[in-house]
């Protein structure tokens, strides 16, 4: 019938509009709906005007595949998991502020020895493997190194999502005046 041609001509019309939005307005527009009560999923200004004062940043990730689900640091066990997305999450919320001058690089390939060379701190899980007469733990990288002009920043261990947003506003103050110093 003719009204149902038109009303998928419609549809198909409309479907083609929205994904022509979707790909020439999304990449430009970030929002992210934080129903928290402290906000936590939200940048703090103070975070958000330190990232739109650099240019050109460069963050190398540093996470091993797969990490373990628990480790122990000290006498306390700390859980793993969701942390390294809550990680990569929060570097892209900062990325998606910094109007395109922040990139974020995973290093995906030899990523414990490449983390040990960048001066990240490797942690080992609770599980020990038995290699001929030795015991041995497998070592897990998950941290980033922040690159801006000539000076670097290292975020060694990032474990703990509730500090991430402060340590990378520190971290990326920090080589705004060491290259300033420069």
């Amino acid at each position: 019938s003719k009204t149902g041609s038109n009303a998928m001509v419609t549809l198909l019309a409309t479907a083609a509009i929205l994904v022509l939005i979707n790909f020439f307005v999304s990449p430009k527009l970030f929002g992210r709906l934080d129903l928290t009560d402290k906000g936590i999923h939200t940048l703090d200004k103070a975070s958000i005007e330190v990232i739109g004062e650099l240019d050109e940043v460069t963050v190398r990730v540093f996470i091993s595949e797969p990490l373990p689900d628990t480790i122990k640091r000290g006498y306390r066990t700390v859980r793993l998991r969701g942390v390294a997305r809550a990680f990569v999450d929060k570097l892209e919320e900062y990325q998606a502020y910094s109007n395109g001058k922040m990139t974020v690089v995973r290093v995906r390939e030899d990523v414990e020895e490449e983390a040990d060379k960048a001066k990240l701190t490797l942690f080992t899980s609770d599980e020990a493997k038995i290699e001929g007469a030795r015991v041995e733990f497998d070592q897990f990288a998950l941290g980033a190194t922040f690159h801006y002009k000539n000076v670097k920043e290292v975020y060694p261990l990032a474990l703990r999502p509730a500090e991430f947003e402060q340590e990378i506003t520190w971290i990326l103050s920090r080589l705004k005046n060491k290259y300033e110093k420069t």
